[in-house]
Parts: C-alpha cells; sequence; structure tokens
C-alpha cells in the first residue's frame, strides 16, 4: 500500500505503522523525514512523500507551496474500532526533503517529551505529598487518580500540538530559531500546565506540596539538552 507507512521489524519483515489512540500522530512526525538523507533500512515513507522530495518535483513546485499532509488511522480491538485518528500537517517540498531539517524535528520532539516528562514527575510528587497525612503514605493507586484529575500532561501536549505547525512552518526558514523557540515554548507550556494543576490546593499541606513540587520541575527543566546547550 503506497499510501502507508512502513517498518522493517527483524522477525515479521515489513509492517505498517499503525497509531495509537491516546498519542497524537504529530509526536511521531519525524518519521514523515526519516530516510530523507539516504534510504532507511528502518523506516519506509509514504510513495507520495518520496516522490515529493525529488528534485525533479521539487524543481516543478512553486516555492512556498505548502502541502497538507492528512493522516488517517483506525485503532481497532479485534473486529471492532477503538478509535479513529485524523490529523493534518502542513509542509513544503524542501522541508521534507532536508535532512538537516528532519533532524532538528526529531529533536524537537525528544525535547517535548522530556520536557511533559519533567513534568509528569512534578506532578506525581505533588500528587504524593498533597495527599500524605502525617507519615502515612498515600495508596498508589489515590496518587494516580489524583494525577489524571489534575490533567497537567493531557493539557500540556494539546497546547504544544497548537504550536507544532508554527514549528514545521519556522523550519523551512531558520532551523536553530525554530528549535530554540520551540524548546523554549516547552518549557512556557509546562511551567503553565503545572501552575493551572496545582492552583486549587491552599491548605498549608497542599502548598507545600506544591513549593517542593515546583522545585522538582525546575530542576528538571533545567537539566534538559536543549539547543542552546548542543550548540556550547
Amino acid at each position: 500500500e503506497p499510501a502507508f507507512m512502513w517498518r522493517n521489524d527483524a522477525k515479521r519483515g515489513w509492517r505498517p505503522i499503525g497509531v495509537v489512540p491516546e498519542r497524537a500522530f504529530w509526536r511521531d512526525a519525524h518519521a514523515l523525514f526519516q530516510g530523507s538523507r539516504e534510504k532507511s533500512d528502518h523506516v519506509e515513507r509514504p510513495k507520495a512523500i518520496v516522490q515529493l522530495s525529488t528534485p525533479e518535483v521539487r524543481g516543478a513546485v512553486p516555492a512556498g507551496r505548502r502541502f497538507a499532509l492528512e493522516l488517517i488511522g483506525l485503532a481497532t480491538n479485534k473486529s471492532s474500532i477503538k478509535s479513529v485518528l485524523h490529523e493534518t500537517l502542513w509542509a513544503s517540498a524542501p522541508l521534507l526533503a532536508d535532512p538537516d531539517a528532519g533532524e532538528v524535528l526529531r529533536e524537537s520532539l525528544r525535547f517535548a517529551e522530556e520536557a511533559v516528562g519533567a513534568l509528569g514527575r512534578a506532578i506525581y510528587l505533588y500528587a504524593r505529598l498533597a495527599l500524605s497525612v502525617g507519615e502515612r503514605e498515600p495508596d498508589k493507586k489515590d496518587i494516580r487518580g489524583l494525577v489524571d484529575a489534575l490533567g497537567a500532561r493531557r493539557r500540556a501536549w494539546n497546547a504544544l500540538g497548537r504550536h507544532f505547525d508554527a514549528l514545521l512552518s519556522e523550519l523551512e526558514t531558520d532551523l536553530d530559531q525554530a528549535q530554540a523557540r520551540f524548546a523554549d515554548t516547552c518549557r512556557a507550556v509546562v511551567r503553565d500546565c503545572f501552575q493551572t494543576a496545582t492552583a486549587s490546593g491552599e491548605q498549608p499541606r497542599w502548598l507545600r506540596a506544591r513549593a517542593r513540587a515546583e522545585v522538582n520541575l525546575n530542576r528538571g527543566l533545567a537539566q534538559l539538552r536543549g539547543p542552546e546547550e548542543d550548540a556550547a
């Protein structure tokens, strides 16, 4: 099927890349750029994207033209449909053919995963400390229940998804600036989601939990390796 993306499995051979219901595809969009440096032994892009990346087609496409890449998938459970994925990403032919842009995109998405991971750890600490009474350690199910109810990670991914198209657009003009700006956006979004998720607790125990969790978050964000550290 030429419209599929394929991954070469060591045991089963070439298999279509499926969708994960709980994970928006843009978080793995670097797969659309893999193989732009050379033919990948592990991932095969859809044929239309491969064709769009060729010098012949790029020479015939007006400068600045961006294409809508529609991603459609079904997640099934046996014979029933569990969920439907339908996303649209915008990219130009030169961007799809630029191996450096593909690498910057991969690193930017890695940074986003680590930033939201730091948020998740801080929120878990907040929930554990907020639910602790005296020396009693709260039940892990209660901690996870509060973490899920706060919805900080989900809110962060939704917010970053709204910034992803701007990242793709900026990659077409300045790779370093696009990467640095998206890293700054990740930090700002994560901090904002933390503040929103922990704003309601006013009891001393909750305020102390918030202060300690915020220190944990700031420490986690400070340890991330961003584009400025790579340049240094």
